[in-house]
């Protein structure tokens, strides 16, 4: 069964989200380190979401999905916003980007997690998280 919080367009509203997260965690068994890679991919995407998404409109929300689904977690992020390509991000490693003070969120969130999927939808980008435990 998934948890789920929305929370408006807001950087002040991470709290709440990493209150949430830490919440649904407490009832699984995964290493500290995992949990730590889940919170943090987490509020990365909910930032994105936040920033890119919604532009920081506090009349639009963001959700936020948990679900154990037994042999792995899957988090999903959805704003309402009007989409993104993911393969039209830049690799924060190219050597014009290594200064740059943003980008690198997807590319992490792809580097920890066992997957990480975007979908553009009719209102707003959905982002799914998913770590195999």
């Amino acid at each position: 069964m998934a948890a789920e919080i929305t929370i408006q367009s807001s950087l002040g509203k991470i709290g709440l989200v990493r209150s949430f997260i830490e919440s649904e965690l407490k009832n699984v068994s995964i290493a500290e380190k995992d949990q730590a890679t889940l919170v943090f991919c987490l509020i990365e995407a909910v930032i994105n979401a936040i920033n890119h998404g919604n532009k920081n409109n506090p009349k639009k929300n963001v959700i936020v999905t948990f679900e154990n689904a037994g042999d792995r977690i899957i988090m999903k992020v959805k704003d309402e916003g009007a989409g993104f390509n993911p393969d039209g991000i830049a690799d924060p490693r190219e050597p014009d980007l290594l200064n740059k003070p943003s980008g690198r969120g997807i590319f992490f969130m792809k580097q920890m997690l066992s997957k990480v999927t975007c979908e553009n939808t009719e209102n707003g980008t959905l982002v799914i998280l998913e770590k195999k435990l």
